[in-house]
Parts: structure tokens; sequence; C-alpha cells
């Protein structure tokens, strides 16, 4: 706005006061009218996504509550005005040729058990492996007889989360042939020199296997929880 076209504060405050819920609600069918990027060159004849429209209005009504909250304004009109629903979407999984695919594509012990369990017990990486948030699953939490292990999830809540006798003898297998002796902590996954696989570099295996295997999309264990689901 040039300075020549500036108001002051009390014309202003003035202005946000004789806003009510009607205006919003007016505001929110117009944008559920309108196409994407009208008005432009880049115009075309599809709506406005529902995930758009709810922003927009969602900005609106987070700032009016902010001008009451500072005290521009008596009271919030807009607090009891409906945000349009926006339906959910599915969450991609992996099909069964896809999964079949990733398991013979995962070339190395370690690997195959990470993919195995991730998939059979439906945790999160960074449950299994460990993280900033979450110490990961070590040999003490499995139980080997029946499948059950002891995850620690968000707010270091826990859980059991139980595996088939087939993903305990791939865990098995890496256990016995490949995984290097405990440099630090004894947890499930270890790198090459013995110290807990970090999160995001088990992320970059599961990438790896991914590619390996042709996946149109990328292998992310929260696709493989998913498919657990």
């Amino acid at each position: 706005q040039h300075p020549s076209e500036r108001v002051d504060a009390p014309e202003v405050q003035a202005d946000v006061r004789r806003v009510d819920g009607d205006d919003l609600r007016r505001f929110i069918v117009d944008l559920q009218q309108r196409t994407r990027w009208q008005g432009t060159s880049q115009a075309s004849r599809g709506r406005l996504a529902d995930e758009t429209t709810r922003t927009y209005a969602q900005a609106v009504k987070v700032f009016w509550g902010w001008l009451a909250k500072k005290g521009a304004i008596a009271r919030n009109p807009l607090a009891e005005v409906a945000l349009p629903r926006v339906g959910r979407k599915l969450p991609r999984t992996f099909n069964e040729a896809e999964v079949k695919a990733v398991m013979a594509a995962a070339d190395s012990l370690r690997a195959k058990a990470l993919v195995w369990l991730l998939l059979d017990s439906g945790a999160r990486l960074s449950e299994v492996t460990g993280g900033d948030r979450y110490p990961g699953i070590c040999l003490d939490d499995i139980d080997f007889q029946t499948g059950a292990i002891k995850v620690r999830g968000k707010f270091q809540l826990e859980r059991q989360v139980h595996i088939s006798p087939a993903t305990i003898e791939v865990v098995r297998h890496y256990l016995e042939h490949e995984r290097p002796e405990p440099a630090g902590p004894d947890n499930l996954f270890l790198s090459e020199n013995g110290w807990p696989l970090i999160a995001p570099r088990a992320q970059k295996v599961l990438e790896a296997i991914g590619r390996k295997a042709g996946l149109k999309q990328r292998l992310s264990a929260h696709k493989l929880r998913h498919t657990h689901a």
C-alpha cells in the first residue's frame, strides 16, 4: 500500500469491528466457486481444492482470534463459523506384487529383517531403529518364543506388537549371521561399526531397496505401516 493511501489505526479498527460471521461464510462460498489460478494466465477450469479453501478460511479465523486476544475487537464474531469439511483420502499402500518385489530386492540380511519387521509389526521406523524421541528396539525387547516385541512410541508410551514366526526366523538369521557386536546400546539394528542404525540411514536403505524393486513410488517405512494396517 502506498504511504498516501494508508489509514490510521482507529479507522482500521473500525473496519475490522464491522466484520461478522456472514462475511466469512460469503468468503468461503466465493472460494468454493473459484477456479485454480483464477484471473491469471495460468487459470484452469478445475475448482480450488477443498484443502485450499479450508486453509484460507482458517487463516482468517486465526487472525480474528488474534485481534480479539489483543483487544482490537471486543469479541471474535468468526469463532462460531464452521470451517468447510475436507474428505480424507485413503493412504497409499503397496499391493501384493510390490511387497514381493520389495522382499526380493532386500539384498542383505539386515535389510530383509528391517523390511519384514516393519511390514509385519506396523511400527514406526524411529520406534524400530531409535531416534531423538525413541530408544528403538533392543534385543531384550523381543520375545523370540511368542513373537511379542515391546515398542516405545509417542510420549514414551509402551505397547506390545506381534510378528509372525516367519519374521522371527528372518530376524534370528540376521542376528546369527550378519549383525556385528554392539559398540554401544544393544539395539536390534546396528551399523557396520556396531552403533545403532539411525532412522535417516535406515530410510536410505529402504529407498535403495525400492529403487531396486522397481517401485513407482518411494519406499518409506510409513507406507509399509499403512500396508500393514
